[in-house]
């Protein structure tokens, strides 16, 4: 999944409106205006991966992680796509938003969730979205055969931590396919982290997608999955040695 978020300012006169009177064919009008709230309308434009436009996708949007991860509470009602694959979500203000997009029909079942940031200086914001939903997260995530994910990346603070953690960049998650749950089987690479050992368990989605939990005779692990597509993945984790949450990117090992 691709997912670009973009928003530029509109010129600073929409920040405040006037009082007018207008006089016209002996008419006196009177306009008048107040101060607007910075405000921001997302446009979010949903294609897959043949770069088709996809109407009928639910989009929903939430301002917490958490109500995101349970699917409950969205900041405003659920919409469907259009036939130009286009929702849009008027009144929203700076700060932190999860997205979610679903479509299940005879035919499809693809989804997409993400998270992005908003922050605008002038009164009004709109520029579209791209958004690339794909297959549904086991399908993504696993394969019969198991589907390899290497590190490539890891951010704390959004903060590159890379370095700190290069003992994992040639360690193989690999997750065998099952109905949002399966095998799972890490492989050590050759340069061992302190305590870490090859090492088989299972894994399982929660019911809405964005928690995965691992659990091997090493211990049991819980994941936020921040951004999945067939090709890369993001996973957020607290590390044995550690109290934060790192994210930590991952990309399919052919």
């Amino acid at each position: 999944m691709i997912y670009m978020i973009k928003l530029s300012n509109i010129p600073p006169n929409f920040q405040h409106n006037c009082h007018l009177i207008i006089l016209f064919f002996g008419l006196l009008f009177f306009i008048g205006c107040q101060e607007i709230e910075p405000t921001v309308v997302l446009e979010v434009n949903v294609i897959d991966k043949l770069s088709e436009l996809r109407d009928s996708v639910t989009v929903s949007i939430y301002t917490t992680e958490e109500d995101w991860a349970n699917e409950v509470n969205p900041l405003q009602n659920s919409q469907l796509t259009n036939k130009n694959g286009r929702v849009r979500f008027f009144g929203l203000a700076a700060g932190d938003y999860f997205i979610d997009t679903k479509l299940n029909d005879s035919s499809s079942n693809l989804e997409g969730k993400t998270r992005l940031s908003i922050d605008i200086e002038g009164s009004f914001s709109l520029e579209p979205t791209t958004l690339i939903v794909d297959k549904n997260l086991s399908e993504m995530l696993s394969e019969a055969q198991g589907k390899k994910w290497q590190m490539t990346r890891a951010e704390l603070f959004e903060i590159d931590y890379t370095d700190d953690l290069s003992c994992l960049l040639d360690d193989e998650l690999i997750f065998y396919k099952g109905n949002r749950s399966g095998k799972f089987e890490r492989r050590v690479g050759i340069d061992v982290c302190s305590g870490e050992s090859n090492s088989l368990g299972t894994w399982r989605l929660n019911d809405s997608g964005t928690k995965m939990t691992v659990e091997t005779e090493n211990g049991t692990y819980i994941y936020t999955i921040l951004q999945v597509s067939s090709q890369s993945l993001i996973l957020r984790q607290v590390f044995d040695f550690d109290i934060f949450e790192y994210d930590i990117y991952y990309e399919v090992v052919e």
